[in-house]
């Protein structure tokens, strides 16, 4: 159970999310290659190509996976405005998201290794952006702009009563792995978290139950 243990290390497949910097220098680099070997470094939801330019340079460089992925988010009410669209932010984060969504939610192999090294949590609890709205989305203030990182984590925090969101992320920090950010020490600070209005928790309708497990929330 990634949240608590036992804990989960990395197999091929797996998705790994969190600043590229600190992927690029910890033991979630590491880990990956250990398992990829020689092939090809499928790792990371950026090595999925969706939007528009992604489509054209990453042409003969697609995990065999891709097509499901684009398939499962072109079908998304929201995330499917990432599907060949255009390099913003707020196309950028609907993907992640959607990887996160796709993972978790869509595929049955595939489980999330989250390294939190490097993460302000503060900025992420706050929302920390820029524009001059705080509480619309980035497609109704094109010049807003949030951290990627910070939305994926966000995206996980929202939905951590989810029996499959428990399950298939794993959070690592210091070369170890660990429980969620909210746990423990950061409980205070994460219970300062407001999600955005049209957030709405305790909502399941759409699920067709009266149980938050069964719900995802975007």
């Amino acid at each position: 159970m990634p949240f608590n243990a036992p804990w989960r290390d990395f197999e091929k497949g797996d998705l790994v999310y969190g600043i590229e910097g600190e992927w690029n220098t910890g033991r979630a680099r590491f880990f990956t290659e250990q398992k990829l070997g020689d092939g090809p470094k499928f790792a990371r939801i950026d090595d999925y190509p969706v939007l528009a330019s992604e489509m054209q340079h990453m042409r003969g460089r697609r995990p065999p996976e891709a097509k499901a992925f684009v398939k499962a988010l072109g079908g998304h009410p929201k995330y499917g405005g990432a599907v060949s669209g255009e390099d913003d932010n707020a196309a950028v984060r609907w993907k992640s998201k959607g990887g996160l969504y796709w993972a978790i939610m869509v595929d049955p192999g595939i489980h999330v290794h989250f390294v939190l090294d490097g993460i302000e949590q503060e900025a992420v609890v706050q929302k920390s952006y820029q524009g001059t709205i705080s509480d619309v989305g980035a497609h109704e203030d094109p010049g807003k702009t949030r951290s990627v990182t910070g939305s994926e984590l966000r995206w996980v925090y929202r939905n951590r009563e989810h029996e499959r969101v428990q399950e298939r992320v794993q959070f690592w920090l210091k070369n170890k792995q660990c429980a969620p950010p909210w746990h423990g020490n950061g409980a205070p600070l994460w219970a300062q978290y407001q999600p955005r209005k049209d957030y709405n928790i305790h909502e399941d309708a759409a699920a067709g139950g009266a149980n938050r497990r069964c719900c995802i929330v975007q």
